[in-house]
């Protein structure tokens, strides 16, 4: 009889295994059946490749057209508070609620990444994350962000006792046609314009505006897609 409850108690998992793990177009297909009942939204014509995974996807919402591809980490839901120590910050380019990652049409997510929209992000139409790329709107922070006079040297870990974290909470939005190249991160409260392609390993910390290409740690706007003009000569 026990014999039999360990069976029954692993059969969940060996499902999700299947689903997530099946390889070639009848996995692809299993994978959006089996999450459009399970996503917030998910348009036609999405492929949901091997090995992604979502942590709380009644939050997430995906468009038509979408390549969520090889082994991405998708992550939303709203941060889990308890006795942490939690600052919000807005961001005026976000549109949704905290917790919500709302993904455009046409859009890949490429292989390996990692999209952490706990504090909210949205990427729009046309827009790829590339291999690698690591988008981060909740993260410890060092100190307690809501109170200069606090001086308690918070831990980092997540498996400190929670009285002793303290945590970030900033949506990020990536804009239409836009691109974050391979290994690049964009942190809380970071935004990148419509039409702005981040350069290969770069640290997005703050705004990019609309039409550039940036890079660097931090990442700034070094010149824009298209011809020069006499507002672009002291980005040069």
């Amino acid at each position: 009889m026990q014999k039999l409850r360990n069976l029954v108690a692993i059969l969940p998992g060996l499902r999700d295994m299947v689903i997530v793990f099946l390889p070639g177009h009848a996995g692809n297909l299993l994978r959006a059946r089996y999450y459009r009942k399970r996503l917030r939204g998910l348009g036609r014509g999405v492929t949901i490749d091997v090995g992604v995974q979502f942590v709380n996807p009644e939050f997430i919402t995906i468009g038509d057209g979408c390549w969520i591809d090889k082994y991405a980490l998708l992550m939303a839901g709203p941060p889990y508070e308890g006795e942490r120590r939690l600052t919000r910050k807005p961001n005026p380019a976000f549109d949704y609620a905290e917790g919500e990652l709302v993904i455009g049409k046409r859009c890949h997510i490429a292989s390996h990444t990692v999209v952490n929209g706990h504090g909210g992000v949205s990427i729009g139409d046309n827009t790829t994350v590339a291999a690698g790329a690591k988008i981060v709107s909740l993260s410890h922070h060092y100190r307690n962000l809501s109170d200069e006079l606090d001086r308690f040297m918070y831990r980092f870990g997540s498996r400190a006792p929670e009285q002793e974290q303290a945590l970030l909470s900033s949506p990020v939005v990536l804009g239409q046609n836009a691109g974050l190249a391979t290994n690049s991160v964009m942190l809380p409260g970071s935004s990148v314009g419509d039409d702005s392609w981040v350069g290969a390993c770069s640290l997005v910390s703050g705004g990019i505006p609309a039409g550039y290409i940036a890079w660097g740690v931090p990442a700034k706007a070094m010149k824009r897609r298209l011809a020069p003009t006499v507002a672009d000569e002291g980005l040069n």
